[in-house]
């Protein structure tokens, strides 16, 4: 009774994806990581921002 009310999914893809190229941004690494000073998310994203716009400027 229990095995007629169960229902088959489909299995998962689980093979490897090919890995896009790397763009041309870059890692900027957050300030003071472990500490209670830590930078804040709007403050990383808006200093990654800052240097990306900068290098395009440049160049």
């Amino acid at each position: 009774m229990l095995f007629e009310t169960l229902k088959l999914y489909p299995s998962w893809n689980i093979e490897k994806t090919a890995i896009p190229q790397r763009s041309r941004l870059y890692h900027l690494e957050p300030i003071c990581i472990g500490t209670p000073y830590v930078e804040s998310l709007t403050g990383y994203v808006q200093r990654i921002a800052h240097e990306h716009i900068a290098s395009l400027l440049d160049g």
